[in-house]
Parts: C-alpha cells; sequence; structure tokens
C-alpha cells in the first residue's frame, strides 16, 4: 500500500536556490530546514520574501518550513500565494503540496469544529483534482484524493451523528421541563380546590351564625336602644337613689377635710409691698 504524503516529502526535500537578491537569505533558511530547525528556516525565508517579494518559490519555502513545524493553516495562506508562477510543473507540487495541508488543517479541527474541518477536507480534494489537471497521471495526487474524500465521509456521518444526539438531548429536555410544568401545574390545581378548614367561621349552634357575631351585635343593639315606660322611671329613681348615697357618704364617712377640697374663688390678697 503505498504511504501516505510520500511525494510530499519528495517535494518539500526539494527546496530550490535563488539567485536573487535574498539568495543568502534563502541558503541560511535551507540549511536550517536541513537541521530540522523549522521555525528559523521560515524566519530566514520571511527575511527573503521581504527583500524580493515577486519570488513565488520563497513563498514556497516559508510554506514547506511552516507545514513542517505544524502551522498548517499558514502553509495553506503561502502555499496558495506561491501559485502565482507559469511554470506548471512547480504550480503541480504546489497543489500537491496545498492538498497535503488543507488535509491536515482540517483533522487538526475534527474534535473542535467538524463543519471547519470539512471545509478544508474538501479544499484538500479541490487542490489534488487541480494537480490532476496539470498531470493526469500524477498516482500520489490521484491517491491522496480519494484517500481524503473516504475521511470527508466518515467525518459527515460523524457530523449527522452529533446533530442526532444534540436532538435527543434537546427532546429529553424539553419532555423533563413539559413533565416538571405539568406535574407543576397539578400540584397547583389540587392547592387550589382545597379549602382549608381553619378558614371556615365557626357557626353558632342555635342561629347558625359565626360564633359571638350575633351576640356582640345584640349586647351592642341593647346598649343603643333607649329606655321608656317603667324602664325609664326606675332608672331615674336608681339614679337619684345613687346621688343620695353619695352625699350621706361624703357628710359621714369622709374626713372632714376633704370637704374643702374644691377650689374657691376669694379676692386676691393685697400686695405686701418690701420697700
Amino acid at each position: 500500500m503505498k504511504i501516505f504524503f510520500m511525494a510530499l516529502m519528495i517535494c518539500l526535500m526539494a527546496v530550490p536556490v535563488h539567485a536573487s537578491g535574498a539568495a543568502g537569505d534563502v541558503a541560511a533558511g535551507n540549511s536550517l530546514f536541513k537541521q530540522q530547525k523549522f521555525p528559523e528556516a521560515r524566519l530566514r525565508y520571511e527575511s527573503a520574501a521581504r527583500k524580493d517579494p515577486a519570488e513565488a518559490r520563497i513563498e514556497y519555502d516559508i510554506a514547506t518550513a511552516a507545514y513542517k513545524a505544524g502551522d498548517f493553516d499558514a502553509a495553506t495562506d503561502h502555499f496558495q500565494k506561491s501559485l502565482l508562477t507559469e511554470d506548471d510543473h512547480f504550480r503541480r507540487d504546489v497543489h500537491y503540496n496545498l492538498g497535503n495541508a488543507f488535509y491536515k488543517a482540517g483533522m487538526s479541527r475534527e474534535d473542535k469544529n467538524l463543519e471547519q474541518a470539512l471545509q478544508r477536507l474538501e479544499g484538500a480534494v479541490g487542490s489534488f483534482e487541480k494537480a490532476l489537471g496539470v498531470d493526469p497521471h500524477d498516482a500520489d495526487a490521484a491517491h491522496n484524493r480519494d484517500f481524503v474524500k473516504q475521511e470527508i465521509i466518515r467525518l459527515q456521518q460523524k457530523q449527522q451523528q452529533q446533530k442526532q444526539q444534540q436532538q435527543q438531548k434537546q427532546q429529553q429536555k424539553d419532555g423533563q421541563q413539559g413533565k416538571e410544568q405539568q406535574q407543576a401545574s397539578s400540584s397547583q390545581d389540587k392547592k387550589d380546590g382545597e379549602t382549608p378548614s381553619s378558614a371556615e367561621p365557626k357557626k353558632d349552634e342555635e342561629n347558625g351564625s359565626p360564633s359571638g357575631e350575633g351576640q356582640s351585635k345584640n349586647a351592642s343593639e341593647e346598649k343603643k336602644e333607649p329606655l321608656t315606660g317603667q324602664g325609664a322611671e326606675r332608672q331615674i329613681s336608681s339614679q337619684k337613689e345613687a346621688n343620695d348615697l353619695v352625699d350621706d357618704f361624703e357628710r359621714n364617712e369622709l374626713p372632714k377635710g376633704f370637704l374643702n377640697f374644691i377650689h374657691q374663688a376669694r379676692d386676691p390678697r393685697p400686695v405686701e409691698k418690701d420697700w
């Protein structure tokens, strides 16, 4: 079975030497790349790109260093920039490696965002097909394209399973909430149908009115009802007898001095001068 991405390694090792003003930085980057110091090599390639921004092959060098360092998003960006060339053979290599970078960028998102992962895998398939457009006999590009298509199917199935699980969880949550609301409603209806015994007024056994209410009302009415006839005469007689008893008590029982307790008005005493 063909080893996946074998052709990528061949392409990455074929780092070109540039005959431009940036040649020194490119040579230093190549040396670091061979030592597998990929972040350092990328810095030297980026320095060369600032000196010669029109050179597509320097962008290709930056992309390969970023890919080997594990920065697949940066690799896709720089591979796309390196496509600005008229060299068909070089463009085939760029499309091939761009497909590999898209694949790696997509797989790094499988556990984080399946939608983004699928978008990048679809980009990988498109890049491999473009490589095959330049060279239909590129067996490595065909192998990688078919491999990534199978990965797309796998991730789509995984995405569908996740959606189904989310729907089931939401349905269970909605069902639980509906059950709780129904129980709460039933409990409230039960409470509304009950009349607390303490709220019922006590009935008077004889007249059926609340105890104490009729008696208090009758007593109040008796107090307010005016006396007439013999009842009034008895009340007046009783009042006179009471007054006679008070007068007799004051004359015979109280100490003598208290008879003059009430102040009597007298003429003012003349002012005595002290001078």
